[in-house]
């Protein structure tokens, strides 16, 4: 490997780097002060973990991966660091390969920063260096349409990318909010926060906002207004859960009947432990299945007989 696609440890003034220059950040907001962990984690033990610099032409440099370690050190007012520094004539590719590996250490890049990183190389590299550093960020199948597919969340409004940055969004959930307008985007992404929804609570509420969305044309927070006062009260899972209910219920009303009725019909015949009644899929018809639990088969075989009379209708 050529020298110049190295990087050099190296201590470096804090003056001569410029952080301004945000040319490869790859997170979705620049960070604006340093987060008190890490200012005392670099009091006590120093920077263990050296960020990763650029020498630009004029000996000044710029800030490849690390930039909350440069931003802690300014805070503390240290006036230089130990830093990897790589040469000016280093090639495009080379630094976002060496950008990326750094910037993994101790955590994964998140499919926000990924979005950007490869948004970021289009427009540097060629084709096959794209793919060449989808296949570095740990993808098994690099193609040109993974790559489309992860540049376009970059679209998606500034709450959906903060979510899947933070990872409260699900890549799955972001991709589809992509078909919704911009004010139901951030809507979603809002209740999904505040509720802290999982996968498949987040993919059953996007199903059912999307439905009335479509069925009404109206937007999600004006729909949400019709919700009784009390569907916003209680803890988190109690009013994720009334929140899930009510939207289920504006989707399908018949069937939300259906199901109260049958529920208040259970709660009439004081059904015993183990013992347990439900109805079709969808009311689809008037049967009823009734299911008892037998700690074993000796039991079964003890009441099968009386069982057998009364299902036969035997006196």
């Amino acid at each position: 490997m050529n020298s110049y696609q190295t990087a050099t440890y190296l201590s470096t003034p804090v003056n001569s780097i410029d952080l301004t220059d945000t040319t490869y950040l790859l997170r979705p907001v620049p960070d604006d002060a340093p987060e008190p962990p890490c200012l005392a984690a670099i009091e006590v033990h120093g920077i263990l973990h050296p960020p990763l610099l650029l020498e630009q032409t004029d000996r000044r440099k710029v800030i490849l991966s690390g930039r909350r370690r440069v931003k802690a050190a300014v805070h503390l007012g240290m006036a230089t660091i130990p830093a990897l520094v790589l040469p000016a004539a280093t090639p495009m590719a080379r630094r976002l390969e060496l950008l990326a590996e750094h910037a993994r250490i101790g955590s994964e890049l998140s499919i926000i920063e990924q979005a950007i990183l490869l948004d970021k190389a289009s427009q540097w590299l060629s084709e096959q260096e794209c793919l060449a550093l989808l296949a570095a960020l740990g993808h098994n199948r690099p193609g040109q349409q993974m790559i489309r597919d992860l540049v376009a969340l970059l679209d998606l409004e500034p709450a959906v990318i903060r979510g899947l940055h933070q990872g409260t969004v699900h890549p799955k959930t972001g991709r589809r909010l992509a078909r919704l307008q911009p004010a139901d985007q951030e809507e979603i992404a809002r209740l999904i926060t505040e509720l802290r929804l999982g996968g498949s609570k987040q993919q059953k509420l996007l199903d059912l906002a999307s439905e009335l969305i479509m069925r009404r044309r109206k937007p999600l927070a004006g729909i949400l207004q019709e919700m009784a006062p009390e569907g916003d009260r209680g803890n988190i899972p109690q009013r994720a859960a009334a929140l899930l209910q009510w939207l289920q219920a504006e989707c399908t009303p018949r069937s939300h009947a259906a199901e109260q009725k049958f529920r208040a019909f259970c709660r009439r015949l004081y059904l015993p432990a183990g013992v347990r009644l439900r109805h079709t899929p969808a009311f689809e018809d008037e049967r009823l299945f009734l299911e008892i639990e037998f700690p074993d088969q000796r039991q079964l075989e003890e009441v099968w007989p009386e069982m057998r009379q009364l299902l036969a209708g035997e006196k």
